[in-house]
This record gives C-alpha cells, structure tokens and sequence, in this order.
C-alpha cells in the first residue's frame, strides 16, 4: 500500500477461518510502526482496543469457512516505510504457520505549496503591481507546478512574470508555469493589473 506524507489511510487484515469447526477466542493482535499514528481500529466482530504502540481485538468466534476483518486508519507523518505485523491466536488452532501476516506501507514525501498574496489598491485607469507568494514548504521539489491568477470585476491583467518559470496572460487570466521550486523555498509572480 502506498500513502501520502500526512494523508490519513485505511488498512485492512481479513482473518479467515480456514478448518472445519468454528474458530473460537479469536484474538488479533498489531504493531503500529513509528511514521504513522493510528486514529482508529475496529473490527466486523468483538471490540479492539489500542495504546503503546500496538492495538488488539478481542474477535471471539468465526465460523468455519467465514472471516472477520480488522480495519485501521492510520495518519502518516514522516516518509519511508513502515510495516505493521499483526498475529492472530484462538484456541485449538494446530496450524500456527498461517496465524501472521505483514502489511507494508510506502509513505511518499508530500509537496505542500502556499499561496499568499499581498493586498494592493489601484485608482481608475492606474496600473499597480500585485505581489503573489508561492511557497513550496515541503522538503522536496515541487515539480510541473502551474499557478492560475484571475482578476477581480473592474481589473485588468497587463502582464505576468515570475523568477521561477512563465506567464501568460489570456482573457485576464494569468497563468504561470515552473518546471521546478526547490525545497523550502517561496518565490513571487508580479502581476500587472489595471484599474
């Protein structure tokens, strides 16, 4: 499974009753990974219960031939990955070479872009420059970034530029197009707007 750098994700563990008779005291049981916070567990059967790192559910039965399933939300907060190995027990299970299982999570790096714009006035028939800020704050490259400024009802876009990539202005609408902003970093576009 694959999640962004802060998204929150859900992750499921099917526990199946494979045998003939009906699994009793079924227990499951989880490791919760540093890189992620768990918000939830729940189960289709039993209550679950959580802390310290790891999480539980007391299932009790499954029939023969049925399942239960597990469900986690987890939020992801730094990027790597992580894997969450989860056992299950019930009495008189003879076969414990299939009561494991690991779930593995990719956590990517998020780009976190934010734009600012600083306020500016303009008279009638003047023209005024209009600073807008983007900043990427995430610690990798934003790529293929593309911002898209309209104007207000009485306001005319003249002219785009940014240090950063390009502008056109069509149908007063500017659009401005970077390949790349580094990491950490912010920038402005210049606006040119008649009033």
């Amino acid at each position: 499974a694959t999640a962004l750098l802060g998204d929150s994700t859900s992750l499921s563990f099917v526990i199946n009753s494979v045998g003939t008779d009906a699994a009793t005291s079924v227990a499951f049981d989880v490791s919760v990974p540093s890189g992620v916070v768990l918000n939830s567990i729940s189960s289709t059967s039993g209550s679950c219960t959580s802390g310290g790192g790891a999480a539980s559910c007391t299932i009790g039965s499954i029939g023969a031939g049925s399942n239960a399933t597990v469900d986690l939300d987890v939020t992801s907060t730094s990027p790597g990955g992580v894997s969450f190995a989860a056992t299950i027990t019930a009495a008189g299970d003879n076969n414990g070479g299939n009561d494991s299982a690991t779930l593995n999570l990719t956590i990517d790096p998020a780009v976190d872009l934010v734009v600012t714009a600083a306020s500016s006035s303009v008279m009638l028939d003047q023209q005024t420059t209009a600073r807008i800020t983007i900043a990427n704050q995430s610690s990798i490259p934003a790529t293929s970034a593309s911002v898209e400024i309209s104007s207000g009802s009485g306001l005319r876009i003249d002219g785009a530029d940014w240090a950063a990539g390009t502008c056109t202005v069509a149908g007063n609408v500017a659009t401005c197009s970077a390949t790349s902003l580094a990491a950490n970093s912010s920038n402005t576009i210049n606006v040119d707007v008649t009033g």
